[in-house]
């Protein structure tokens, strides 16, 4: 076999063995349907780099699966470099192969740890057992693990890629989230003051929907709009936008649900020996049984 065939198959192939080759073979097939049950196209399984990058979509670790992509092709160079080289000088290996070698084994070190935190986001988008973790990542597990999973009925992703992304062009192209009949929905054009004459836009384009029994944490600098947004929600100041709760309007029935809402206070303006109830109660929008706000931790949660 030529140095230059060598080459291409290690790059491909990730090795030039009958054993390793057959085992990618047989992932790329594996992944080839998982990637379909994500509702991805299936033919960027046989592209090194963009199939692990599809994974990475797939498991809901894309951040993860753009630096993975890269150090898979990167320690594919490395792997395939020597080929080309004389690794012996004499009976002992050369500088620039050892050196190679180094950046090979320490690219390997990156790409598995970053493997190990894609195929964890995969196990749990399936559902399945955190042990299946040691599958993945023995050589030739993910051949198996793949095949299992990706041709077994048994083993269905709990969401899709394609799902996300028409959700995201949705929002983008028709600006509103899907009301929910049990939940908060969000729809908020704008929140702006007048300073001087002068108009000054505090919030703008922003949209979410909470499912019932869901804790969500807004999290953001001083001065960011934490609180303007809290304040919007639950109708205290009123923005451009629609604020849903349970299907029901937060401000064209603000009258209604003002005793479905409300919030506590920041810390230094809290009694100390209140109890929680008589807190609520001593604020002007009552008592919240659904939702209410922290500005201590700037948090909001459906209760």
């Amino acid at each position: 076999m030529n140095a230059v065939l060598k080459f291409v198959l290690t790059i491909f192939f990730g090795s030039h063995t009958p054993f390793e080759m057959l085992a990618e073979v047989l992932y790329m097939i594996g992944t080839w349907k998982i990637l379909e049950k994500s509702g991805l196209r299936g033919f960027w399984s046989l592209i090194p780099g963009a199939r692990e990058y599809q994974i990475a979509r797939c498991a809901g670790r894309e951040p993860e699966g753009r630096v993975y992509s890269v150090l898979v092709v990167t320690a594919r160079l490395l792997q395939a470099i020597p080929i080309f080289g004389n690794l012996m000088e004499g009976d002992q290996i050369s500088t620039g192969a050892l050196f190679i070698s180094i950046l090979v084994l320490s690219a390997s070190i990156v790409t598995l740890i970053y493997g190990i935190r894609i195929y964890i986001g995969l196990i749990e988008v399936y559902g399945v057992r955190k042990r299946w973790i040691i599958v993945w990542i023995i050589p030739g597990g993910d051949a198996v693990a793949a095949l299992l999973w990706g041709f077994s009925k048994k083993y269905q992703p709990s969401w899709k890629v394609v799902d996300i992304q028409a959700e995201m062009e949705r929002l983008a192209t028709s600006g509103s989230a899907t009301v929910m009949d049990e939940g908060l929905t969000v729809n908020l054009k704008e929140r702006s003051v007048r300073e001087f004459f002068q108009k000054k836009v505090l919030l703008r384009d922003i949209h979410m929907a909470i499912p019932q029994g869901h804790m969500v944490l807004l999290l953001g600098g001083s001065g960011a709009g934490k609180t303007t947004y809290l304040n919007a929600i639950n109708g205290y100041e009123k923005a451009k936008a629609e604020v849903m709760l349970n299907g029901n309007n937060m401000y064209t029935q603000y009258k209604k649900m003002q005793y479905e809402v409300g919030f506590v206070p920041q810390t230094e303006m809290m009694r100390g020996k209140d109890t929680v109830i008589n807190t609520l109660l001593d604020e002007p929008n009552c008592v919240s049984r659904k939702m209410y706000r922290r500005n201590s931790a700037e948090s909001a949660w459906m209760m």
